[in-house]
């Protein structure tokens, strides 16, 4: 009866715990995304970066427990990026009729003003798009799945719960990066015209 009762408080305080790492990482991307935003409106008098959606941000807090969670919170972290392509337009010196997501904008506006970023982070944008647009239930026999899947550290057959928190962590560091650099681009432009 003691060991039950052991095991069932442990399983609970390891679900607990999830649930507390989870919401970390929601809010950090939501603070971040709030951040972004605000200092590129302020670099450009344009539009948000992200979408800032109550309903998908909520659902970044629920901890992901099986496939169809994974799905709906891949869902909803890919349509943060869905922007006003028509909002976009006058920043970029060149608009390509390609450019149809926000993360594609985002990189032509920062290689058009030559400010320097971290690519590779900026490649997790990408792999969360087309992660969200692959055909589901992942099957290890697409060479562009099993290389999306490794991208962000996971093997199959899938933990949906790791999967789902590595992309989390990965999206929130490209986030701080991106907020840094805007930051950074900001204080440069300032200080250059006092």
């Amino acid at each position: 009866m003691k060991d039950e009762k052991h095991s069932e408080l442990t399983h609970e305080l390891a679900r607990l715990r999830k649930y507390i790492e989870t919401t970390s990482l929601a809010k950090g991307i939501t603070t971040a995304i709030k951040n972004c935003n605000l200092l590129f409106r302020e670099l450009t008098k344009g539009p948000n970066l992200f979408r800032e959606d109550i309903q998908a941000i909520s659902v970044l807090h629920q901890p992901c427990s099986d496939d169809s969670v994974f799905l709906v919170k891949l869902g909803a972290l890919a349509g943060l990026f869905e922007v006003s392509i028509e909002e976009w337009k006058p920043l970029l010196k060149k608009f390509e009729p390609w450019m149809k997501r926000g993360n594609t904008l985002l990189e032509k506006w920062l290689d058009e003003q030559e400010i320097a970023y971290d690519q590779k982070k900026v490649k997790v944008w990408d792999a969360i798009i087309r992660l969200r647009n692959a055909s589901f239930p992942y099957h290890p026999t697409s060479k562009k799945l099993i290389k999306l899947v490794k991208f962000f550290g996971q093997k199959f057959p899938i933990n949906y719960a790791e999967f789902s928190e590595s992309i989390l962590r990965m999206f929130l560091d490209s986030l701080e990066m991106l907020q840094t650099v805007l930051y950074n681009t900001q204080l440069a432009r300032e200080t250059a015209t006092s």
